[in-house]
């Protein structure tokens, strides 16, 4: 039997294999009805209240809808990810060979362990100075180049409008041998085309 609330009703479900389920139903203003079964009346009610919500928001869409959108999103987040930018931004810039190779292993080693599946509207200011502390400070000059790259992959996505803003520019992050990385000792086997690499 459904149990009528203020808006909907929940009707408990018995399957032949006795499973239980709540099937959350309502109505809208057109005589259309929409309905979702969950595992447990709590998940049920919660679900009415959800969309209840909407209703006196006045943003409800329908369900199917708003879960087409959200997926839409989702894969959008995740083409848009600092890692999937990063691959694009790399593929259409006619770069030298061995530049290439650089910025390759700058990401490979420097940036996508930490930011690869991070989407770029996400990456803040905190997110770059937590990653630059984790770095190992005898590499200064390496550390300098991803730092370069990093914030030239978030400038180029601000150009493409897939954020609002870059973070911004932390001073002396892209020069090694700044006041901040005095007295340290930058890495000396790095591949020179990695250490030049973008200014900014």
């Amino acid at each position: 039997m459904a149990r009528r609330r203020g808006f909907g009703e929940v009707e408990r479900r018995v399957s032949r294999s006795g499973q239980v389920t709540h099937r959350a139903r309502y109505a809208m203003p057109d005589g259309t009805r929409y309905s979702r079964t969950l595992a447990t009346k709590m998940d049920a009610e919660g679900w009415l209240a959800a969309e209840h919500a909407l209703v006196d928001r006045d943003t409800w869409t329908p369900p199917r809808a708003r879960e087409e959108a959200q997926a839409r999103r989702q894969r959008e987040a995740a083409f848009n990810t600092v890692g999937g930018y990063a691959d694009r931004y790399l593929a259409e810039r006619a770069l030298r060979p061995n530049t290439l190779t650089g910025y390759r292993q700058l990401l490979d080693s420097r940036l996508l362990p930490t930011f690869r599946e991070v989407p770029l509207v996400d990456v803040t200011l905190a997110d770059i100075k937590s990653w630059r502390g984790s770095l190992d400070p005898k590499t200064d000059a390496t550390n300098a180049a991803a730092y370069r790259l990093l914030r030239s992959l978030l400038q180029a996505a601000e150009e493409d409008e897939l954020i609002d803003r870059a973070p911004p520019k932390i001073r002396g992050a892209s020069t090694p041998g700044s006041s901040e990385w005095r007295g340290r000792r930058p890495l000396t086997s790095w591949p020179s085309s990695s250490t030049t690499c973008l200014s900014g």
